[in-house]
């Protein structure tokens, strides 16, 4: 397809108007599904037309008119152009996040924002996030994690530029349109694939499964313009009010995020609808300043010097990156806060003591040797499940020892105990891990009790499985899962179902950091209701319901353990609980050790060895 030089004003304008109007949708849709997280189709349709707008913008770029001096001008010449574009403004929400950490947040706070402002500087921050887990305003603490789709973009830029200009200067320019088609389409293939395998985070955040959508808007401007009728016509007041917002929208994009997410960690709840509108109308006023004061004049100063707005955009970055960088290496300078909030910040970070080498993410189950309490024994108890399964491992552990018992640790990370990929609550590799798991418990001495806990409500929830259909699939994957236990240890082994955790739209612990640092009072963290109250009790009875009609099953719910009624406490007199929103601490495995005790006392007395 040959690629048509745009030759009439009134195509370039309405083009123009045409492509901010749809960045300003991008970006509201973007802010409406940070603002109000169960809009979270709102927010893939916005990530969408963000990334095929920047498609569309680069391949323009691209396919202009070429420096005739030499193939470095003239990528210089897009690349340029597209730094001018995003950079000014991520450097300036950047350094104010950073500021306003330096004086209003907690070290531990601090430290994360300047590990993430790092990466976000160097636009590869969807490779750090990956580790973070499934991307949820709703619970998100990070307030630069909105930044990784600056970087995706950044990155398929750079990228496509450089096919785009060797196949013109090589002659085959005709070639861009079938390579822009082939593209799409491989994208769009990787991006399902990686999808149906459980990858689901790596093809939210990476470039490649994200190149669909920015090579569609790509073949979109690779279509030849007509002549406007209407040329230099209006396109009626909404398009120019969305115009309007369309220029600022990067800025608003940057901002918005940061805004609605701080004041929401430091109350512990999410915004009303006053404080949300608040948050947004100063993100439109901090986005038309920064536009102003920032990106227009270094436009202005740098239209014309591919090179020298290289540099500067070049030199930004780095100056961000190495502040960011300077206050990682110093621990978030905890010289700023007292010995209290210290102290909570250090027992945020004892996790329980095998979730390092015998909590996985691979399908190979961890060897017994080194997940085995004490090392060198023979387990006679088996701890399995997922991360919920091993924040319990503390209390565990210690029952284990008082009844001279060894026990055995083999989690993996999101995985629920279920045998099938039905429904959405367990991927292909968590079924091989599973599978890898049970027919381990059956080789030589079976164990006489397995543990086998999980999150439950969170991996119904992040199914997108509504409550009743949730239990449903959960309830047959369970007794499905305790069918194949019997047929590879026997029926004489004790099962033992963890319960649901208490979990919070916040990390407990980093509330009452963060708060303690402020000088506020700290009980809304300390003891507050947990988000997922309604279903974990659904889910309790169903686990319940299964150990009542299965002879040699039992549950134990942590619940009773945390919780009195409606509240739960997330932390002793002077030791936290929760490591973030719904993992618990050494010490806050080791609280349920009163409740899950005589539990297994009497799973143990009714085995028959």
């Amino acid at each position: 397809m040959p690629v048509a030089p745009e030759a009439y004003q009134g195509a370039v304008r309405q083009t123009r108007r045409a492509a901010l109007s749809l960045a300003a949708i991008a970006a509201l849709a973007l802010a409406a599904w940070h603002a109000a997280p169960g809009l979270a189709a709102a927010g893939e349709i916005g990530v969408l037309l963000a990334l095929a707008l920047a498609g569309f913008m680069v391949t323009r770029l691209a396919t202009g008119t070429p420096d005739p001096r030499s193939t470095v001008r003239d990528l210089a010449r897009v690349w340029a152009a597209v730094a001018l574009w995003g950079v000014p403004a991520l450097v300036v929400v950047i350094l104010a996040v950073l500021l306003a950490g330096v004086m209003l947040s907690p070290p531990s706070d601090l430290h994360g924002q300047a590990w993430t402002a790092l990466w976000t500087a160097a636009g590869t921050s969807g490779t750090e996030l990956i580790k973070q887990g499934a991307y949820e305003p709703e619970a998100g603490g990070d307030l630069l994690m909105h930044g990784w789709l600056l970087g995706a973009a950044a990155q398929l830029a750079v990228g496509w530029t450089v096919v785009v200009t060797v196949l013109r200067r090589l002659g085959l320019g005709r070639w861009v349109a079938a390579v822009t088609g082939i593209g799409a389409v491989a994208s769009l293939a990787l991006d399902i694939m990686m999808r149906r395998q459980g990858f689901d985070l790596q093809a939210f955040y990476l470039a490649p499964p994200r190149a669909w959508p920015f090579l569609v808007g790509a073949a979109a401007a690779l279509v030849d313009l007509k002549p406007s009728r209407a040329a230099g016509g209006r396109l009626g007041p909404i398009p120019d009010v969305l115009e309007r917002l369309g220029v600022i929208a990067l800025p608003f994009y940057l901002w918005a995020w940061p805004l609605l997410a701080f004041p929401r960690l430091v109350l512990a709840r999410p915004l009303t609808g006053l404080e949300t509108v608040a948050a947004l109308a100063g993100a439109l006023l901090l986005a038309e300043a920064t536009h102003r004061w920032v990106e227009s004049p270094l436009r202005r100063r740098l239209r014309d010097r591919p090179l020298a707005s290289l540099g500067a955009t070049a030199a930004a970055l780095a100056t961000v990156g190495a502040i960011a960088a300077t206050i990682f290496a110093m621990d978030g300078l905890p010289g700023r806060a007292t010995a209290e909030v210290r102290a909570e910040e250090a027992g945020m970070d004892q996790r329980p003591p095998l979730s390092g080498d015998c909590h996985t993410e691979g399908e190979a189950i961890p060897p017994a040797i080194g997940c085995t309490v004490p090392a060198g024994a023979d387990a006679r108890v088996v701890l399995w499940g997922n991360s919920h399964a091993s924040h319990l491992g503390p209390a565990v552990f210690a029952w284990g020892r008082e009844r001279g018992l060894a026990v055995r640790q083999a989690t993996r990370s999101g995985c629920l105990p279920v045998l099938s990929e039905a429904g959405g609550l367990a991927d292909e590799a968590c079924v091989h891990f599973n599978r890898a798991a049970i027919e381990a418990w059956g080789r030589g001495e079976p164990p006489d009790v397995i543990l086998v806990g999980a999150a439950w409500t969170l991996m119904i929830d992040r199914a997108g499985l509504g409550s009743e259909d949730g239990l449903e699939v959960m309830t047959r994957g369970v007794d499905g899962m305790i069918d194949a236990l019997r047929a590879s240890v026997g029926e004489e082994a004790r099962i033992v179902l963890l319960g649901s955790t208490p979990d919070y739209r916040f990390s407990p612990a980093a509330c009452h950091a963060r708060r303690a640092f402020l000088g506020l009072d700290t009980v809304r963290c300390d003891r507050a209701p947990a988000d997922n109250a309604a279903l974990a009790a659904a889910v309790d009875a169903a686990l319940e319901g299964i150990a009542a009609r299965r002879p040699g099953v039992s549950v134990f719910r942590p619940w009773i353990a945390l919780c009195d009624g409606a509240m739960c406490r997330t932390r002793s007199a002077a030791t936290p609980w929760y490591a973030d929103a719904n993992h618990l601490t050494e010490a806050g495995g080791l609280a349920q050790l009163e409740a899950l005790r005589p539990v297994l006392n009497d799973a143990v007395s009714a085995g028959p060895r």
